[in-house]
């Protein structure tokens, strides 16, 4: 039972476990209105803590109220790295989505889909829904029955230094293919197109392998 981890208004919480093939998967929902980043922030770090997410697959989803196609302000650019940060750190990565809340005067992308499944066995398609100024998100994931190797995991390498040479790289493109296409979906396509290219050059995801304990498990017990 996680529900204690989640708060009212802050960051509302809910996860299952579902079990296919003898093959268990775990899908988390969650909702952050636009307040207590950190706070929210530690809600999911808990949840995910009874979750092993080095092992089994993991889906995140719900609206996390965080924009990662255009930051609004430098305070949503720096919790938008923190999250992706965050997430890495349970070897989970946020997928890049189009526009999922659009007004007459906004085009934001502030829904949140993370996973650790490999991206050629998990695709997500927004729907339009009709009953919500946010899209939906429908998730599709392929050879659930694949074994996980428990003993490696792929992050994105995120620090001061390549975070630096990507904010350069991104600062001299001139983003003419984007300003002067008039669809959206194609503006889009562009843009993200362009920004995963730099993304995989200065902050190229590289594949770590965990440390194996040296010393029995029996050995943390002090009267053992």
């Amino acid at each position: 039972n996680i529900a204690h981890f989640g708060t009212e208004l802050i960051c509302e919480i809910a996860a299952i476990k579902l079990t296919l093939n003898k093959k268990d998967i775990y899908i988390m929902g969650i909702y952050r209105p636009d307040r207590d980043f950190q706070e929210a922030l530690a809600g999911i770090s808990n949840v995910l803590e009874t979750v092993p997410t080095w092992k089994t697959p993991t889906i995140i989803m719900g609206d996390i109220n965080i924009d990662c196609l255009k930051p609004s302000s430098r305070k949503n650019e720096k919790q938008e790295q923190e999250l992706q940060e965050h997430l890495l750190s349970y070897n989970l990565s946020r997928i890049m989505l189009p526009p999922t809340r659009i007004t007459p005067t906004s085009k934001t992308s502030i829904d949140l889909v993370a996973t650790n499944i490999e991206h050629e066995d998990f695709t997500v398609h927004v729907t339009q829904n009709y009953i919500s100024d946010h899209t939906g998100q429908l998730c599709t994931v392929k050879h659930l029955t694949k074994e996980f190797d428990s003993t490696k995991a792929k992050r994105r390498l995120l620090n001061t230094q390549t975070t630096r040479v990507l904010k350069h790289m991104l600062q001299r493109e001139s983003w003419e293919e984007v300003y002067n296409t008039d669809c959206v979906e194609h503006a889009y396509n562009i843009f993200n197109t362009t920004l995963s290219y730099y993304l995989d050059v200065a902050c190229p995801i590289v594949e770590t392998r965990k440390k194996k304990q040296w010393f029995d498990k029996a050995l943390q017990d002090p009267v053992a």
